[in-house]
């Protein structure tokens, strides 16, 4: 699945590969797909928590 989002997204003009391949990363991560990274709610919180 990823291969092909990743195929179908990267014929877009302006989009670098790098930069989906992180897009697709993240998402994996909020949907509990991934436990190698924090997700978009955790990365906030730690943000939120550093200032």
């Amino acid at each position: 699945m990823i291969k092909s989002d990743a195929s179908r997204e990267r014929r877009a003009p302006g989009i670098h590969t790098e930069a989906l391949r992180g897009w697709v990363r993240r998402a994996e991560a909020d949907r509990g797909e991934r436990d190698d990274r924090l997700t978009t709610a955790e990365q906030d919180e730690l943000k939120r928590a550093k200032r």
